[in-house]
C-alpha cells in the first residue's frame, strides 16, 4: 500500500501582494459583505489543490481586514477524486497564521467516529483579532503514486466562533479541539480548547439528534440524557448556567448529529428568562444567577411556562406570597391582604399560577393601589415582557396573555423534595396550557372510586385548598398523582397521606377500612395506583415524560 503525506499551509498576514485575477473563491466578511479575493496564479484561481502536486497557492483581499475577537474564518471546501486516506494512506494537512498558529485541516474524519467522507466540510480556524490581507496555501505532497485527488476550496468566510462538530448528510462542520477518545472504558467525543482559543463571554451547548442513551460532562459534573426513541427531541440546548467559567474538557457520550458550543444570546435580568430544561434549573449553580435573589427561565419545550427558582423562602414569599392567597387559599381568595394579615401564616414552598389569575391579580391590587413589594413589581415587568401579561390601551386593565408561571426555592430539602416540587409545579404548567390534558384530568376524576374521591378531597380541604373550586380541585388532584413514580403511588397515597389524617379529631372519618396487619389503606392504595400508571402512560404518549419525570436532562449528584 502506498503511502503519501500532504502538508497544506495556510499563511493569513498583513504583507501585501500584488493580484493577477479574481479567484473563483468567495470571501465575506463578519458583518456579511462580500470581499474580492484576487488570485496570484491560474492555479489558485480556480481554487483546486492538487493533492498529487507540490503546489503553492496565494490570495490577497484588497485592502487588509480587521478580525473581531470571538471570530472563525470557516474554510468550506470538498474532497473530490479519490479518497486521499485509505488504509496505509498517510496525509497531513496544517493551516498555520502568523505568529506561529498551526492547525491540522482534516482529510480524515475517523478520529470524530465517521467513515465516510462528506460531501461538504466547513472547517472552523479561531482567528481573533488579526489583521489579513494575503492568504497563502502550500501543499506538499509525498506520494509515489498519483491518485487524481484535489481538495476545492468554494468559501473563505469570517463567522462567530464556535468549537465542536454538526453532521448532516451532505455536510460536516466542524473545528479544532473536538476529538474521539475513551474514558472509563466509554466512547466520548471531546470538546477542549486551550484558553487562548476559548470564547470569551456566555456560552450555549447544542446538542442535536440526540440518542436515547447519552451523557455529558461538564465543570465536573455529569449529566444524563434521558429521553425515547419516539421523543428524541431534535434540539437541547445546555444554557450559561451550566456552562459556566471552567466548563473544559465537555465530554459527550452517545450519538449525536451534532454537539458544539455556541455564543448564547445576551439576555437581560429580569425580563429575559433563560431558556433551560428543568433538570438543568434543579442543578444551576446559584453563583451562575443574573441576581443573588433569584433567577428566572423559560421551560425549554414549553417556553410559555416561566420559572421562577429562589435563594429562599423569604424571597419566595416576597414575590408570591400574597399572590398564593388571592388564588387559592381558603378565606383568602380573591382578596388583596396585606404583610400584616399574612404574618404568622404559612404560604406555599412552590406556586403554579396561569395568566388569567395573574392578571386578576394585579389589576386588583391596582384597583385599590395597593404598595406592591419590589418583587412583585419586578414579576409585573416580567410577565409583560413575555407576553404572558396584556395591557387594554383603552382600559389600562390587564388580560391574560397565555403561559403561566411556576416556582420553586433553594431552600426546599432534600434534593429528592426539591425534584418532587418541581415535577409538580411544571404539571401544573402544562395542565394551565393545555386544554386536552385538562379534560383527561377531568375524566380520571369522575372515575376515581368514591372512597378515594372522599379521601382527596378531605386531604387537600386539609391542606388548605379551596376545594369548591373545581379548576384548582382537579389541577391538584393531578400533580399530586404524578408528581413521584408511578411506582411510589400506592405507598404514598395508600400510607403517607392516610396517616395525616388518621390521627386529626374528625378527619379521621374520610378514610376507608385500614389493613391493620400491614398498616396501610388498600382502597387507596389500588385506586392511586391505578391513577398513576393512567396518567403517567398518558403524559408518556403525549409529550416523552412520565410521573415522577419530566426533564430530559438529569444531573447525577
Amino acid at each position: 500500500m502506498k503511502t503519501y503525506s500532504v502538508i497544506l499551509i495556510c499563511i493569513l498576514c498583513v504583507t501585501a501582494c500584488s493580484y493577477s485575477e479574481p479567484s473563483s473563491i468567495s470571501f465575506t466578511d463578519i458583518e456579511g459583505n462580500v470581499q474580492t479575493l484576487f488570485a496570484h496564479s491560474k492555479k489558485a484561481q480556480s481554487g483546486s489543490i492538487d493533492l498529487d502536486t507540490n503546489g503553492k497557492y496565494e490570495f490577497e483581499l484588497a485592502t487588509p481586514l480587521a478580525i473581531p475577537e470571538n471570530t472563525s474564518l470557516l474554510i468550506e471546501y470538498t474532497l473530490v477524486g479519490t479518497k486521499p486516506l485509505s488504509i496505509g494512506d498517510e496525509v497531513q494537512c496544517v493551516i498555520s497564521f502568523v505568529e506561529g498558529a498551526r492547525f491540522m485541516l482534516p482529510l480524515d474524519f475517523a478520529y470524530l467516529g465517521i467513515d465516510k467522507t462528506p460531501e461538504h466540510i466547513a472547517y472552523a480556524i479561531p482567528a481573533s483579532g488579526k489583521t489579513i490581507q494575503t492568504i497563502s496555501l502550500q501543499c506538499a505532497v509525498q506520494a509515489k503514486n498519483k491518485t487524481g485527488a484535489a481538495l476545492h476550496i468554494t468559501n473563505m468566510l469570517l463567522a462567530e466562533r464556535t468549537f465542536g462538530y454538526r453532521m448532516s448528510e451532505e455536510r460536516l462542520s466542524l473545528s479544532p479541539f473536538v476529538y474521539q477518545d475513551e474514558r472509563d472504558g466509554k466512547r466520548v467525543i471531546i470538546i477542549d480548547p486551550p484558553p487562548e482559543y476559548a470564547p470569551a463571554g456566555s456560552l450555549n451547548l447544542q446538542l442535536e439528534n440526540v440518542s436515547a442513551r447519552a451523557a455529558f460532562t461538564t465543570s465536573g459534573k455529569r449529566y444524563e440524557y434521558m429521553q425515547d426513541n419516539q421523543h428524541i427531541n431534535k434540539s437541547i440546548t445546555i444554557p450559561e448556567c451550566i456552562i459556566n467559567r471552567k466548563p473544559y474538557p465537555i465530554l459527550f457520550e452517545g450519538v449525536a448529529g451534532a454537539f458544539y458550543l455556541l455564543p448564547a444570546p445576551e439576555r437581560q435580568f429580569p425580563a429575559d428568562p433563560i431558556p433551560a430544561d428543568p433538570g438543568i434549573i434543579l442543578s444551576a449553580p446559584q453563583s451562575a444567577w443574573r441576581d443573588e435573589r433569584y433567577e428566572v427561565y423559560c421551560w425549554d419545550i414549553f417556553p410559555s411556562i416561566l420559572i421562577f427558582d429562589t435563594a429562599d423562602y423569604l424571597v419566595q414569599d416576597r414575590m408570591l406570597k400574597r399572590l398564593a392567597f388571592f388564588a387559592e387559599k381558603k378565606g383568602f381568595r380573591g382578596k388583596i391582604v396585606s404583610d400584616a394579615d399574612m404574618e404568622g401564616q404559612h404560604g406555599w414552598n412552590a406556586h403554579d399560577y396561569r395568566a388569567e389569575t395573574l392578571a386578576a391579580f394585579f389589576n386588583a391590587a391596582h384597583k385599590i393601589n395597593f404598595p406592591l413589594s419590589v418583587e412583585e413589581r419586578e414579576l409585573e415587568t416580567i410577565l409583560l415582557a413575555n407576553g404572558i401579561l396584556h395591557q387594554d390601551d383603552a382600559t389600562a386593565l390587564y388580560e391574560g396573555g397565555g403561559g403561566a408561571i411556576i416556582s420553586i426555592s433553594r431552600e426546599i430539602a432534600p434534593i429528592e423534595l426539591r425534584q418532587r416540587l418541581m415535577v409538580h409545579e411544571c404539571y401544573h404548567g402544562i395542565f394551565f396550557l393545555d386544554e386536552e390534558f385538562r379534560a383527561f384530568s377531568e375524566q380520571r376524576l369522575a372515575k376515581l372510586d368514591r372512597q378515594a374521591k372522599i379521601f382527596l378531597q378531605s386531604y387537600l380541604d386539609y391542606s388548605a385548598y379551596d376545594t369548591q373550586d373545581k379548576y384548582l380541585y382537579v389541577n391538584e388532584f393531578m400533580a399530586y398523582i404524578l408528581q413521584q413514580p408511578a411506582g411510589a403511588a400506592a405507598e404514598y397515597f395508600g400510607k403517607y397521606w392516610p396517616q395525616k389524617l388518621e390521627n386529626h379529631e374528625w378527619r379521621f372519618r374520610a378514610l376507608p377500612k385500614k389493613d391493620e396487619r400491614t398498616e396501610n389503606w388498600p382502597i387507596l392504595a389500588e385506586a392511586f395506583d391505578r391513577e398513576a400508571n393512567a396518567f403517567s402512560a398518558y403524559v408518556q404518549k403525549r409529550w416523552g415524560l412520565s410521573a415522577g419525570r419530566l426533564w430530559r436532562i438529569k444531573p447525577r449528584y
